[in-house]
């Protein structure tokens, strides 16, 4: 899984570690798909954790303002918080 400050990280990745602990299991190369793919892909195992590690007031405000955080990376925080 991708980790905070990594070009690849974004809203899949964030609500998977808020509400587990995402383990790589194995690398798939390739060339096990037909057509190849230029990237590998990778199995991933996720322990759901009992409660989230995290407590926030307000699960779906939470999420409304990753949303708006990572639609338009670009831009500056402010900008894109207040059109989210």
């Amino acid at each position: 899984m991708a980790q905070a400050g990594n070009k690849n990280y974004g809203i899949l990745s964030l609500v998977a570690q808020y509400y587990s602990q995402p383990q790589k299991v194995h690398i798939v190369p390739p060339t096990v798909f037909y057509p190849q793919p230029k990237v590998s892909s990778m199995i991933i195992k996720l322990d759901i954790f009992k409660k989230p590690q995290v407590q926030v007031g307000n699960e779906k405000l939470f999420f409304n303002i990753i949303r708006a955080s990572f639609q338009q990376r670009r831009k500056r925080l402010i900008n894109s918080l207040s059109k989210g």
